[in-house]
């Protein structure tokens, strides 16, 4: 579940165009990061996700 709950926040940032390096030493989390164009995000899930961002005042360690 974990695994694949990271390969969807991997995928949904590369989809948005937003480069993403995510780290791990696991090799099967290594591998997921790697294999995320194995299933696809429908509109309403991209549109889901997105409905979490809080703006700036939800993110932390911003500079502004």
């Amino acid at each position: 579940m974990l695994l694949k709950f990271c390969s969807t926040c991997v995928y949904y940032q590369t989809q948005q165009g937003l480069g993403t390096v995510p780290k791990s030493a696991n090799p099967d989390r290594l591998r997921a990061n790697i294999d995320i164009f194995d299933f696809r995000l429908s509109d309403a899930d991209v549109d889901t996700i997105t409905a979490f961002d809080l703006g700036v005042e939800g993110r932390y360690g911003c500079l502004s």
